[in-house]
């Protein structure tokens, strides 16, 4: 009896498993990165980490609509962050952003 419940249970894991999205961390290739600042995000991925640190700099900004009208889902930004331009994830789909206490400027309709 317990093997009969046991594979039914494994099965489902194993489905909602592969249905996950694993969040994709940024990296020089999805983006163009000048004195910290991000810009012109050319990846299609939708769930996002940004690092603090990408190529030796310190991340430190998103320029303005740097992520607009992407697909994005969600984001996990920096505890380097200290701006978010304007419109920079205007037009997506969020529905988890975790903004962290070191941001002190989000520009409008960001």
């Amino acid at each position: 009896m317990k093997k009969q419940i046991l594979f039914p249970l494994t099965f489902l894991s194993i489905i909602f498993l592969s249905n996950a999205q694993i969040p994709h961390v940024l990296t020089l290739n999805d983006i163009h990165l000048k004195n910290g600042e991000i810009s012109n995000y050319r990846s299609s991925y939708t769930d996002l980490i940004i690092p603090s640190f990408i190529d030796g700099q310190t991340i430190t900004s998103i320029a303005d609509e740097t992520f607009e009208n992407k697909s994005i889902t969600s984001v996990m930004l920096p505890s380097t962050l200290k701006s978010i331009g304007k419109n920079a994830f205007e037009k997506n789909e969020l529905t988890s952003v975790e903004i962290p206490d070191s941001v002190i400027m989000v520009d409008d309709y960001a």
